[in-house]
């Protein structure tokens, strides 16, 4: 029978983790933070466009609240994205 584990870390391991994290990342060649920079861009300019397709669309059908949930939903697809795609 195996054992319920959970994979929480205490908050000084999670800094640590962050740290080493981050540290890695100013080790990269610029060509790949390059690469990295253009496509957060990207997936910010997707969500962007997905969240005013949202907008556009829903305005007449849902009240000015819901809208404004969706939209924010949607937006966050895209910053979501940026952190998937690190």
């Amino acid at each position: 029978m195996s054992e319920l584990r959970i994979d929480a870390l205490l908050p000084t391991e999670m800094a640590r983790r962050a740290e080493c994290i981050g540290v890695r990342k100013t080790e990269l060649p610029a060509s790949n933070m390059f690469a990295l920079a253009l496509l957060a861009g990207a997936f910010i300019a997707l969500g962007a466009v997905f969240a005013t397709t949202v907008a556009a669309g829903t305005s007449d059908a849902m009240p000015y609240g819901v809208v404004k949930l969706l939209v924010g939903l949607v937006f966050s697809l895209g910053l979501i994205l940026v952190i998937v795609g690190e």
